[in-house]
């Protein structure tokens, strides 16, 4: 899907934050993430030579907050 504007979904404002708990994991201990959530409905039209409908869809991305680094 190189052709989603990727770039354009983190300069939407954020439809939904949640707060997800994180597993701990060999070395890492349990916690807490904030996770911001975009999405934008996008439309991918049919070639012109074809007699087919266009698809709609959305491109989402889950991004954490101000993540461990």
């Amino acid at each position: 899907m190189e052709d989603v504007p990727w770039s354009y979904l983190e300069t939407l404002e954020p439809a939904h934050t949640y707060t997800i708990t994180v597993p701990r994991k060999k070395g890492k201990e349990a916690r807490e993430a904030t996770i911001e959530l975009r999405f934008e409905k996008l439309t991918i039209k049919s070639p012109q030579y074809k007699k087919l409908e266009n698809i709609d869809m959305y491109a989402l991305t889950a991004t954490e907050v101000d993540g461990p680094k």
